[in-house]
């Protein structure tokens, strides 16, 4: 009972994850420094990772404690548990970074070509934003994106996106923040 528990726990929020809106970020940094002729070119992903992830504004590592106990109050053990939360950490940090683009190509004229590896390739527009510290992705219209600009050189670009979801069955708010870096 608890392996279906947890099984459909894993479906209902991978997909939740799978279906994240993008939002923009409230973060405005105008003292980055960074040159914006450098961003164009082809970038590779050198890594996307979760920064990290909240429910309702709280950190997601509240959840997974008070998840631990639940599965231990419907007779797991606390092996049982713990395997169970670190298993939903993976399919969490795998939903969140799926799909994500193995190349970009950011043009002059403000288009780019996007390519994700085993879909396809996409194209679309681009510009910055914030002081130059933020990328916009197509700017209105579903798939509008906002990149924050940590760092940017001739062959190095890091950056954060915050993707918000609000999932109404759960009545909550879904936070996660990807660090993504690409190398040119």
């Amino acid at each position: 009972m608890t392996k279906t528990i947890i099984k459909n726990f894993l479906l209902v929020l991978t997909a939740i994850l799978s279906l994240t809106i993008i939002s923009c970020s409230k973060d405005d940094d105008p003292g980055a420094g960074i040159d914006p002729d450098a961003l164009v070119g082809t970038w590779t992903t050198g890594s996307v990772s979760v920064q990290s992830i909240t429910i309702d504004g709280e950190p997601f590592s509240d959840f997974l404690d008070a998840f631990r106990e639940l599965l231990i109050g419907f007779g797991a053990t606390q092996a049982e548990a713990d395997e169970a939360i670190a298993e939903l950490e993976a399919e969490l940090e795998e939903g969140s970074t799926e799909g994500f683009p193995s190349a970009i190509t950011f043009n002059s004229n403000g288009t780019y070509e996007v390519t994700v590896e085993g879909e396809g390739s996409d194209t679309g527009t681009w510009e910055f934003t914030k002081n130059e510290t933020a990328i916009l992705i197509d700017k209105g219209t579903d798939d509008e994106t906002e990149i924050q600009i940590v760092s940017l050189t001739e062959s190095r670009f890091e950056g954060t996106i915050t993707m918000t979801e609000e999932d109404e069955e759960l009545g909550s708010e879904i936070s996660i923040i990807l660090s993504i870096v690409f190398n040119k």
